[in-house]
């Protein structure tokens, strides 16, 4: 080989070298690159794991809460279902009870409008007198009948009372009163059987 041949054959081969050179370069610094990267990455993992423990404790604490909520669901459920069955029955029986009460407005309606005496009511009055009367009636009725049977009482008293000053002229009234008994040959008042 001549000189020329060589000089040339040592360009090629250092320009070969040089970008073999440059290629390493370019290939360390690259893989510098990474293994900062990597060492990052190693720094990281250990809050990653952290994470990582507290995400999976959150997840098992959403699971109970789940559970619990599925739990207190089908508790739901059952209890809802428990009150549309007694609501359904208490519909039915205020259903009935409207038709009871339909059929008991009818009969007292047909009782007003024929005026027909009940059986209890013909044993008390057999004429029908107090069929027709209202209650406020009834009761007016019964005030004056009571005050009637007082007024009674207390004439047959001064009555008796009064036979007895004609039988006995020299008779002691004092301790006399309507509400005294004789009772063994002695005037007890009520309030003294009490006692």
């Amino acid at each position: 080989m001549g000189p020329e041949a060589l000089r040339s054959e040592i360009a090629t081969q250092s320009m070969a070298l040089l970008k073999l050179i440059e290629v390493a370069t370019f290939l360390n610094g690259r893989e510098c690159k990474y293994l900062e990267e990597r060492d990052e990455a190693r720094k990281e993992l250990p809050l990653l794991k952290r994470k990582l423990a507290e995400s999976e404790a959150s997840c098992e604490v959403f699971r109970e809460e789940r559970k619990t909520i599925s739990a207190n669901l089908k508790e739901a459920e059952d209890r809802l279902k428990t009150v549309s069955e007694e609501r359904d029955s208490a519909v039915q029986k205020a259903d009935e009870q409207k038709v009871l009460i339909g059929e008991l407005e009818g009969k007292l309606e047909r009782l007003q409008v024929t005026g027909v005496v009940e059986d209890g009511e013909k044993e008390l009055a057999p004429q029908g007198v107090y069929a027709s009367s209202s209650r406020v009636a009834l009761i007016a009725m019964i005030q004056e009948l009571e005050s009637n049977m007082v007024a009674a009482a207390t004439f047959s008293f001064n009555n008796a009372v009064a036979q007895l000053r004609i039988l006995n002229p020299g008779l002691v009234e004092e301790g006399l009163d309507e509400e005294k008994e004789v009772r063994d040959g002695a005037i007890v008042t009520p309030s003294d059987d009490e006692v």
